[in-house]
């Protein structure tokens, strides 16, 4: 069938959540497909995305730049995206969510063709109008894909140890999770989503079993679809050639995410209380990509390389091939993209056992060790190691292990690649959603009829 889409998201390049509507979104176009891409803030140079930003925000942003020249614009510039920052603050500070951004009623303007799928990516904070759900509802097919659970909470991405969303969220225990709000309205803001909703026919993409489970748990309008689509990668892209170095005892540890002191989903406190015991050895070195050193000046006295912020994915991959394992430790995570690409880049992981890594990671059963409950791989099928979330002892364990068995570490790389190879490149995970858009498609026309 020959569907046309639009994907609508913050960002086409900036976060995880951003990058899987991105990717889908170009193979869809470098397979023949009509497909645009509506955005916030756009980072790429594609043709096909297209920046679509309120009129307020375009004029103070293009002053501040310089794009637009008239007398005093650079401090005028200032001074709206001041006020444009309070204006929002004001609307957000009873701890209700917004929706009030005009702008998304412009999104179909922007384009020259109906869609017959409009795919949601990324729109939590900032940027939609959920109530256009409503308008589209006679018209166009929506996917929804749940790289967050945002729809489904009174306000924040993914919850953290609590499933008060499977119900009623009330009495939020963290309201500084993300989006963070100032006053608890999490139960007004949980029914008002809930109400759009359950009111209109959404087809949602549930990148983990996890989060299959969940949205199976929130989702009730009949109308609605859920189906599992794990994320992908380009793995021709995120591939690397096994070298030597691999073979040393030496353990160079990658962590990698857009900012670790300010992060409630990650976890570095543990990686740096495990790194700090095998460290007497000289035996390992840590990299730690997404932060700055100026957040940890106490750690100066460990082989600890800080690497900030890095935009260009080829950098990224350098990076990434320097390093003999990934380390991701989470508190919660609906997936985790660096995991896909490490393994796709043939680098065994040692991941917290949460949420969406479960799915990619087939964890290594050690002969005769205990306390590794979900690690039920032989060495021939393993990509490398669950460990409970927050437990010290368990990573320092497996990263001890990684040092001293060289031969296994390198069996469990062969591993991952081949896993990432079979299971998440992009041409399948686009097979897999058009057959998800079929389906689809074949049952309107059989309630139709």
């Amino acid at each position: 069938m020959d569907f046309k889409f639009l994907f609508i998201s913050r960002s086409d390049l900036y976060g995880g959540a951003s990058l899987a509507g991105y990717r889908l979104h170009k193979t869809l176009c470098s397979n023949g497909y009509m497909s645009k891409m509506i955005v916030l803030n756009k980072v790429s140079n594609d043709r096909t995305v297209l920046e679509l930003k309120p009129t307020v925000m375009s004029f103070f942003e293009k002053s501040i730049n310089n794009q637009i020249k008239y007398i005093f614009n650079y401090r005028i510039g200032i001074f709206l995206r001041k006020i444009y920052k309070l204006f929002y603050d004001f609307l957000k500070v009873t701890g209700r969510e917004v929706f009030f951004y005009p702008t998304t009623y412009k999104i179909l303007n922007q384009i020259d063709y109906k869609p017959d799928f409009i795919c949601l990516f990324n729109i939590n904070e900032g940027f939609f109008d959920l109530n256009i759900l409503k308008d589209w509802n006679n018209s166009y097919n929506v996917i929804y894909s749940l790289q967050d659970l945002w729809i489904f909470t009174g306000h924040c991405g993914v919850p953290i140890d609590c499933d008060k969303l499977l119900k009623e969220c009330s009495v939020c225990p963290d309201l500084n999770l993300p989006p963070k709000i100032k006053f608890d309205r999490t139960k007004t803001n949980f029914k008002l989503k809930r109400d759009i909703i359950n009111s209109v026919p959404i087809h949602y993409l549930a990148p983990s079993k996890w989060v299959l489970n969940i949205a199976n748990s929130c989702v009730s309008n009949p109308g609605s679809s859920i189906n599992l689509l794990n994320n992908a990668v380009d793995i021709d892209f995120f591939n690397q050639t096994y070298s030597e170095k691999k073979r040393k005892s030496y353990l160079t540890v990658l962590t990698c995410a857009a900012g670790f002191k300010n992060n409630p989903y990650k976890d570095l406190d543990t990686l740096l209380s495990a790194f700090e015991i095998l460290s007497k050895n000289n035996n390992i070195k840590l990299i730690i990509l997404g932060e700055k050193i100026s957040n940890y000046p106490d750690l100066s006295y460990l082989d600890i390389e800080f690497i900030d912020h890095v935009s260009d994915v080829n950098k990224i991959r350098d990076i990434f091939k320097k390093c003999d394992v990934l380390v991701h430790s989470s508190n919660i995570e609906t997936w985790g993209f660096t995991v896909t690409e490490a393994l796709s880049l043939g680098i065994p992981v040692i991941a917290s056992n949460v949420g969406g890594l479960k799915d990619q990671i087939r964890g290594y059963n050690i002969p005769n060790i205990t306390g590794f409950s979900d690690n039920n791989y032989k060495l021939s099928e393993a990509n490398g190691f669950l460990f409970e979330k927050n437990n010290i002892n368990q990573l320092s364990y497996v990263l001890k292990y990684m040092i001293e068995n060289r031969d296994s570490r390198i069996i469990m790389g062969e591993n991952a690649r081949l896993y990432a190879s079979k299971n998440y490149g992009l041409n399948k995970h686009m097979d897999s959603f058009l057959e998800i858009c079929k389906n689809i498609t074949l049952k309107q026309k059989n309630i139709k009829n």
